[in-house]
């Protein structure tokens, strides 16, 4: 019979199951697994299974009796080998238990660490959280700085502009101390007001030139087009002096420098010709000014314009920024009076609407209509009437003298005595607005109706016997704004077609009662006058029912001269 070595025989348990089915102690384990390899290899409990026995190897693979023929060396390396390879469940339970610690350790290591990634983790998003809000709260201050930088870069330009401005107006007086020029308006206020006369005047003395570059000082400025008018437009209208014989000789340029799209001028370059000295080139250049004057040029893109055949074409030499401004301010007030006295096609004031009415010195930026100074750059103004006077930029302009060119509206105030409202255009047909009293007695209230002629509003209140109001000419008028009324009387602020606001008022006064009561109700009236209303002009109808006292100058006496 064979023999069987131990490590052939097999097992019947995987390392788990052995585990598993260990005693506590591992004891039962060894016990029953080397009894299962006795039983295996034939031999009983007695027998000295625990000793291993030679194997008959003349059965295996048939060595025999060669067997023993082995050397020494390869018999060692073999019965070595043949040892290696037990392992006890003892030696094997001891490895499993060795590496279940091992393992176990090492997993609370890393459960330990996976806390502190988490504790840390958690600590990271308040961070984060803090980090978020700081960087929001700094992107917030960084455009708040953007924006006051800004703001701070335009102050800058603004005042970098006002400094310039302010060191023209120094170079102006500078100039003006040297020369001046007499102001008879002024000296009549002066004088009129016992001002004391060493009062220095403000010239207008200038240096045309200063500022100017050698090449904007061989320029004219040719205009007279209308805002706004095509680059095309203009140069093909100035045609008609640049190809004039009388003027092409003077000209070293066949064509107008227009800058930009639309423009209302251009500019006239000239060159110093061989043999030729500045002031021969300003020469040619007064030459071509007076024959573009003296050959009155009509523009026909401005034909028709304010009713007339036209603009005429115009030159002047390139002047100072501040010469600018004076020429500006005459420009622009002489063209809105003309625009104003045309308003509604009226033929009141003819003369406003002719620039040959205006007297204009371009110098000093002053600007009259007959004996109306209506502004100026440098004159003074008349300061006890302070109010009329409105300041620009350039200089003042006189309202109430501007108002003067204007056309007229002519006005009528009347006590009707019971008539109907209707029949009063019959005693005034031309005028523009009436302010009555004790309109025929009718229904309470705001009353609104229309004639052929005039827009009428009128009021009562249910304790007055007869009401009060006003009548506007359809021609002029154009909505009503807001309304007030007392016992009295009414006030309107109503908007006149191209003329703007006004307040509008009648009143009757009381009749037969003390004068206590007379003035607490005239004092009411003009109580609604204020607020918002203060600041548009007004005019009222009263029947003071009183006698009126005049004084020898002719003007007539304040009685209620604390209102």
């Amino acid at each position: 019979m064979a023999e069987v070595r131990p490590e052939d025989v097999s097992i019947p348990h995987s390392p788990t199951s052995v585990v598993q089915d260990m005693d506590e102690d591992g004891e039962g384990f060894v016990e029953d697994a080397e009894e299962a390899v006795g039983a295996a290899v034939g031999n009983h409990p007695g027998d000295g299974h625990g000793k291993r026995r030679r194997p008959d190897r003349s059965r295996e693979g048939g060595l025999g009796e060669d067997f023993d023929d082995e050397s020494p060396s390869k018999r060692g390396q073999r019965a070595e080998g043949e040892e290696s390879g037990v392992v006890t469940s003892r030696e094997l339970r001891l490895l499993l238990g060795q590496h279940m610690r091992d393992m176990k350790a090492a997993w609370g290591v890393v459960e330990q660490r996976v806390a502190a990634v988490e504790k840390t983790t958690k600590g990271h998003d308040k961070e984060l959280k803090a980090v978020h809000i700081k960087h929001k709260a700094l992107d917030n201050k960084v455009l708040g700085i953007q924006a006051k930088g800004d703001a701070t870069a335009r102050k800058t330009d603004d005042i970098h502009n006002e400094l310039q401005k302010l060191q023209t107006r120094v170079d102006d007086i500078e100039k003006k101390q040297s020369t001046t020029t007499d102001d008879p308006w002024a000296d009549y206020l002066n004088n009129k007001k016992g001002a004391p006369h060493d009062i220095p005047h403000k010239s207008a003395g200038k240096d045309e030139t200063k500022g100017l570059s050698e090449e904007d000082q061989r320029t004219l400025i040719v205009g007279g087009w209308l805002p706004d008018t095509r680059r095309a437009k203009i140069e093909e209208e100035v045609k008609i002096i640049l190809e004039e014989p009388d003027i092409k000789p003077s000209l070293d340029s066949d064509r107008l420098v227009v800058f930009g799209p639309r423009r209302s001028f251009g500019m006239l370059r000239f060159q110093v010709r061989d043999g030729e000295s500045p002031t021969d080139v300003k020469k040619r250049m007064w030459e071509v000014i007076a024959k573009i004057r003296g050959g009155k040029y009509i523009l026909p893109s401005t034909q028709g314009e304010h009713g007339h055949g036209g603009k005429m074409i115009w030159a002047s030499f390139l002047k100072t920024p501040e010469a600018r401004r004076r020429s500006a301010l005459c420009s622009l007030v002489r063209r809105i009076t003309i625009q104003l006295a045309g308003v509604g096609n009226h033929a009141k004031n003819e003369a406003a609407m002719v620039n040959e009415s205006y007297d204009v010195d371009w110098g000093t930026g002053t600007i009259w209509n007959g004996e109306l100074k209506l502004a100026s750059a440098t004159h003074r103004k008349d300061a006890a009437r302070d109010e009329d006077f409105f300041q620009l930029n350039q200089g003042w302009v006189d309202l109430r003298n501007l108002k003067e060119d204007k056309s007229s509206v002519q006005l009528a105030t009347w006590n009707l005595g019971g008539q109907p409202v209707g029949k009063v255009t019959t005693g005034a047909p031309g005028a523009d607005i009436f302010l009555v009293q004790e309109i025929a007695r009718g229904d309470s209230g705001w009353q609104e109706h229309e004639t052929d002629t005039h827009f009428w509003l009128t009021h009562r209140r249910e304790e007055q016997w007869r009401g009060t109001g006003v009548g506007i000419s359809n021609e002029i008028f154009d909505s009503v704004i807001s309304r007030k009324q007392t016992a009295r009387g009414m006030l309107a602020l109503v908007k006149l077609r191209d003329r703007g606001k006004i307040i509008l008022g009648s009143l009757h006064a009381y009749t037969g009662v003390t004068n206590r009561v007379y003035q607490q109700e005239i004092h009411a009236f003009l109580r609604e006058l204020g607020g918002k209303w203060r600041k548009y002009p007004c005019v009222i109808g009263v029947d003071a029912n009183e006698a009126v006292t005049w004084d020898s100058g002719g003007l007539i006496s304040l009685l209620m001269r604390d209102l």
